[in-house]
């Protein structure tokens, strides 16, 4: 079984309910009602409300997302594909500019300049440090003038 998120597992289980209350499982092919039946998560509860619209359904986003690229896939006419992709498109666009008023470059160094400078509180008189020699240090480099 690959390795992937636990959600996803009971994402599957959500969208095997569905299918199967709206009775569209028959018209899917059967490799992929297979596959999931095989990694749905047969433990999960979900309970689909017969008397709700199927938008009112208290779903994940991510159940939707499976439900969407299903119906896609397997339901759309061309037509209907290109005017749902369209609202992907738009979709993805609202999400990311919301993305990056949120977190955007602009957002983020706007918040640097708030920080204040640390220069000021550097001390002014800045110098080198001078290195002394020790005198173990001196008597050995005069030993070694010695021996060579």
């Amino acid at each position: 079984m690959e390795k992937i998120d636990k959600n996803f597992y009971n994402n599957l289980e959500e969208v095997y309910i569905v299918l199967e209350k709206l009775n569209l499982i028959k018209e899917l092919p059967q490799k992929f009602i297979d596959y999931i039946k095989e990694n749905k998560n047969n433990e999960y509860e979900f309970k689909y409300e017969e008397e709700k619209e199927l938008i009112d359904q208290k779903i994940s986003e991510e159940s939707k997302q499976i439900l969407t690229i299903i119906y896609q896939d397997f339901f759309c006419t061309k037509e209907e594909k290109e005017k749902l992709n369209e609202i992907l498109i738009k979709n993805e666009e609202k999400k990311q500019k919301e993305f990056n008023e949120k977190y955007g470059y602009e957002k983020i160094f706007q918040q640097a300049k708030k920080i204040p400078d640390t220069s000021e509180n550097k001390p002014k008189n800045e110098q080198l440090i001078e290195y002394k020699e020790s005198i173990f240090h001196k008597i050995i480099r005069k030993i070694k003038q010695v021996l060579k």
